[in-house]
C-alpha cells in the first residue's frame, strides 16, 4: 500500500514522463514559428495596424460623442482596451482547425492515431508552443509601454496583483480557445473542408469574444448572455480584470467561470472526439 506521500510522488512522475512526451510538439511548433522570420515580422505589423485602425475609430467616436465617458469607458481606457484585447487575442490565438481538417483529407490522421500519444494532447502541446512564442513577441514591448504611459500620465495605473491576475485569466482563455476550437475542427470529420466554416466560426468568436467591440456596449439583457459564453473568457474578462473594471468578488467569479467552461469544453471534447472516431473515414493515405 503506497502512502499519501507516495501517491502524490507516483502522480508527480507521471506528470513529468508525460510532459517528456509531448513537450517536443510544443518545441517544434516555437521553432517552426521562429523560423519563419518574415511571418512573425508581418503578423506584428498586422498586430500593429490593427491596433491603429481601432485607435483611430474610437477617437472619432469619442470626439464626435461629446463625451467624455462612453459606456463606462473613458478615452484613455478604451486605448489601453484597444491594445490589451490585442495581446490576449494573440495569446489565445490557435490555428489547428485546418490543419486537422488537412490531416483527415490527406490521410495523415490514420497514422497519427496509431502512434502511442493522445491525438488531443498533442495538438494541445503543439498550441500552446504557439502561446510561448506570444510570449515573447514584440507585443509585450506594447504592454510596457501602455503600463509605462499610464503611469506618467496618471491616465492608466494597472497593480502588479492586476496584471498577475490578468495572466492568470488570460492563460485559461488560452484554454477555452483551445478546447472550442479542437471542438470545432471535429466538424472536419462530418464535412472534409472546413476552411469556409473557419472564416466565418472566427468572425463570431471575434464579436461574441469583444475583440471587435467591448461587451459592453451590448444591450443589458443581450450583454448578460453573451457574458456567460465561454467565448468572454478569451479576451473580455482577462482585458476587463488588467483594466481594474473587475475587482474583488467579481473577478473570483469571472475567475470561476472561466473555469467552468474549461471543464465544460473538455467534457465535450471527450464525448464529441469518441464520436468523430466511429465516423472516420480517411480519403487519402
Amino acid at each position: 500500500m503506497y502512502t499519501e506521500t507516495g501517491r502524490k510522488a507516483l502522480r508527480i512522475n507521471k506528470a513529468i514522463r508525460k510532459l517528456k512526451i509531448y513537450w517536443p510538439f510544443a518545441k517544434s511548433s516555437m521553432l517552426q514559428a521562429l523560423a519563419y522570420k518574415a511571418g512573425a515580422l508581418f503578423m506584428n505589423v498586422y498586430m500593429f495596424m490593427s491596433i491603429a485602425i481601432s485607435y483611430f475609430l474610437w477617437s472619432a467616436i469619442f470626439d464626435s460623442s461629446g463625451s467624455g465617458m462612453l459606456q463606462g469607458f473613458s478615452k484613455p481606457e478604451m486605448l489601453v482596451y484597444i491594445v490589451i484585447s490585442a495581446v490576449a487575442g494573440a495569446l489565445s490565438r490557435v490555428y489547428i482547425t485546418e490543419d486537422i481538417g488537412r490531416e483527415i483529407v490527406d490521410g495523415s490522421i490514420a497514422t497519427a492515431l496509431i502512434k502511442p500519444v493522445s491525438y488531443v494532447l498533442r495538438w494541445l502541446f503543439s498550441a500552446f508552443g504557439g502561446f510561448v512564442v506570444s510570449l515573447v513577441m514584440p507585443c509585450w514591448l506594447i504592454i510596457a509601454g501602455m503600463i509605462f504611459h499610464g503611469l506618467a500620465t496618471g491616465s492608466f495605473a494597472p497593480t502588479p496583483a492586476g496584471v498577475a491576475v490578468f495572466a492568470l485569466s488570460a492563460l485559461l482563455g488560452f484554454a477555452i480557445s483551445f478546447l472550442f476550437e479542437f471542438c470545432f475542427s471535429l466538424l472536419s470529420f462530418y464535412t472534409t473542408y472546413i476552411w469556409g466554416l473557419a472564416i466565418f466560426k472566427d468572425a463570431i468568436v471575434g464579436l461574441l469574444s469583444g475583440a471587435a467591440i467591448p461587451l459592453a456596449f451590448f444591450p443589458g439583457a443581450i450583454r448578460g448572455a453573451i457574458e456567460f459564453m465561454p467565448f468572454a473568457g478569451i479576451n473580455y474578462i482577462p482585458v476587463m480584470i488588467f483594466l481594474g473594471k473587475i475587482q474583488g468578488l467579481d473577478m473570483l467569479a469571472f475567475l470561476a467561470r472561466q473555469a467552468f467552461w474549461i471543464a465544460a469544453l473538455s467534457l465535450a471534447v471527450k464525448i464529441l472526439w469518441g464520436r468523430a472516431l466511429r465516423r472516420l473515414v480517411v480519403l487519402g493515405g
